[in-house]
């Protein structure tokens, strides 16, 4: 995962594999500590959060759960702490509508 900063509360657990999590100061960019997450970890971070999630030598399977009040989830940033983009709910409920709407009739 690129360098990004939650912008509403994420909980995750690890399923499967490992996570690896580099906590990085937006500020100066350096690195300030990094924990490896076995599966079984669960995390709840707020709003803020700014890091690198890299996933073990076998992958990770992670369950991410978001709360957004305003629609936005994170944003990725350049390594000098610049928002480069946002990462919104729109297009994944408009993913889930079109996916809903393909199934309508079918029995699903």
């Amino acid at each position: 995962c690129p360098l990004h900063r939650h912008t509403c509360a994420v909980s995750s657990l690890v399923l499967e594999g490992e996570l690896t999590v580099v906590d990085i100061d937006p500020e100066t960019g350096k690195e300030l500590g990094r924990g490896v997450k076995p599966a079984g970890t669960w995390v709840h971070k707020q709003p803020g959060d700014v890091h690198v999630e890299i996933g073990g030598p076998e992958g990770a399977l992670v369950l991410f759960n978001l709360y957004t009040e305003d629609g936005l989830l994170l944003e990725t940033l350049a390594a000098d702490g610049r928002v480069i983009d946002r990462q919104t709910m729109e297009p994944i409920l408009a993913a889930v509508a079109r996916r809903e709407a393909a199934g309508a009739g079918e029995g699903n």
